[in-house]
């Protein structure tokens, strides 16, 4: 079997070996205590000289400020840096979702979508009920039609009721009654024979024009309606696919209008957030301070010769 590969550990040059086992030394002799009381931490360092002792103790309190405020600004100049790319590609976000929506509404026009629907529905319920009115007419005026294609005309009660048909078969009446009336005294060849016959015949061919005047209107009419609830139920669907064309245009529009205020409200919240962490970043409080910088030993801590003679 293949023997196991096998990793060496990274070769340093002489000059870190010097600062690796430099750093062993000073942690062997370095002690950190911290007060149960408080938020104190005691650094001492033991050293065979006292005024190194001293130093490497003030010098370990400051590089531990120093590298905490350091990494503390790393981490706020960090997060600044990376709300910033974010707001750099949601504002380029915002500028295409507000050209699309212009861009939409200017070509379809639906600026005033609430306004121009109830308007087109308005129209929408006047044009049906408009229709619902000639399609009942049409109904009455093809029933007359049929009536006029099956039976007498003189019995239809459009001509029965017409007020000017009244007139006309009521002095035919008259004329017809002194006619009978004379008819009994005079001859057909008396004056007044003569002229109620010829009275007669031109009422009577007055009140046929009359009566066929009348059906033709009737006709007319009708072909009016037809025409007419053609025209209206064409009117309708249109107004009908007009509306819903503009209500999904309106739902795109809608579409696009959430989506450039979600992006916009992004963007606003990414600017309040940059301005949070800068404000932030600097009240941070410290992380510590020196209170008291270490002191020259005047006497040795060691070693005990008295324990150590026992």
């Amino acid at each position: 079997s293949p023997a196991p590969t096998t990793f060496a550990p990274p070769k340093e040059d002489g000059g870190q070996a010097k600062v690796r086992a430099l750093a062993q030394a000073v942690q062997g002799s370095l002690e950190v205590t911290t007060s149960e009381l408080s938020n104190l931490v005691e650094v001492s360092f033991t050293s065979l000289d006292r005024y190194m002792a001293a130093q490497v103790a003030d010098a370990i309190a400051e590089e531990y400020l120093v590298l905490s405020n350091a990494i503390r600004f790393e981490r706020s100049t960090g997060a600044e840096a990376f709300l910033r790319r974010e707001i750099t590609d949601m504002q380029a976000k915002l500028e295409t979702s507000e050209k699309d929506l212009n861009e939409f509404a200017r070509q379809n026009q639906v600026v005033d979508t609430e306004d121009r629907s109830n308007i087109m529905a308005t129209r929408l319920s006047v044009l049906n009920s408009d229709l619902t009115k000639v399609r009942s007419d049409l109904i009455a005026a093809q029933s007359l039609a049929h009536q006029v294609a099956q039976t007498d005309v003189n019995t239809l009660p459009a001509v029965v009721q017409d007020e000017r048909l009244k007139e006309l078969r009521a002095k035919q009446f008259e004329l017809r009654s002194e006619y009978a009336r004379l008819s009994q005294t005079y001859t057909d060849e008396y004056p007044r024979m003569q002229e109620l016959k010829r009275q007669m015949e031109e009422g009577r061919l007055g009140l046929e024009e009359a009566q066929s005047n009348l059906v033709k209107s009737l006709e007319v009419n009708y072909a009016g309606l037809t025409d007419r609830e053609v025209r209206l139920a064409q009117a309708v669907e249109e107004q009908k696919q007009e509306l819903l064309e503009l209500q999904d245009r309106s739902i795109q529009y809608q579409i696009l209008k959430r989506e450039w205020e979600t992006n916009r409200s992004l963007y606003i919240a990414l600017l309040e957030r940059v301005k949070e962490v800068g404000v932030v970043a600097g009240m941070e409080r410290a992380v510590g301070s020196v209170i008291d910088r270490a002191l020259v030993p005047t006497v040795p801590s060691g070693p005990y010769l008295r324990n150590n003679l026992m």
